[in-house]
């Protein structure tokens, strides 16, 4: 990934940035995320929230898709019964840019990824992005850049340099975040079933 090495350390370099860096990956099967990036009115209320401290890329892998294995061939008067089991074939030009991010395959995106270059190593925390529809999308981007930036707020602007130590702080406050964010849907789920156990009592 010497591309995007290059490209970090351009803005590593930059005295006014944070050493964080945010990638929206996604393909031409994630028509809302791709309306989203490409409309710039939704940009720009998105680059408003980022703030002025970190960059977000965004990238468009080649799509990778289903195909169906070759049928083997029947020798003599042997009859060969078999199941077609479609394949996911994932076009090679991917693999650096998805081994990089620990991403398995084009299946699992869209995704926001939030990460930190240190020593030569991307270090990488990973959002799912919603492509269900517009608003889904819009919404869900909001929220993950929002999230990011509140974790990246912790940081004080001497330690924006120190690779490690960023991650690290990122790891500890977007962790705490999901936790409360799990803890809010379990109460919730339990506040809805309530009734149903006061009625059993």
């Amino acid at each position: 990934m010497d591309w995007l090495q290059k490209m970090v350390k351009v803005h590593q370099s930059d005295d006014k940035k944070i050493n964080a860096f945010g990638y929206i990956l996604y393909t031409d099967e994630h028509p809302h995320t791709k309306k989203i990036l490409r409309d710039p009115d939704y940009w720009n209320a998105l680059d408003q929230l980022s703030g002025d401290n970190w960059i977000i890329y965004a990238i468009k892998p080649s799509q990778g898709d289903w195909e169906f294995p070759d049928i083997p061939e029947a020798h003599g008067n042997s009859r060969i019964l078999y199941q077609m089991e479609p394949i996911w074939k994932e076009p090679k030009d991917n693999e650096e840019l998805l081994s990089t991010f620990g991403v398995a395959s084009t299946k699992a995106l869209p995704l926001f990824i939030l990460f930190v270059l240190d020593g030569g190593k991307f270090l990488s925390i990973q959002f799912d992005i919603d492509d269900d529809r517009i608003d889904d999308g819009f919404n869900s981007l909001k929220y993950i850049i929002h999230t990011a930036k509140e974790a990246l707020g912790h940081i004080d602007q001497q330690h924006w340099k120190d690779n490690s130590g960023i991650f690290n702080s990122l790891e500890l406050q977007i962790g705490y975040h999901r936790n409360n964010q799990r803890l809010k849907k379990l109460f919730s789920i339990i506040k809805e079933l309530g009734p149903f156990f006061s009625r059993g009592s």
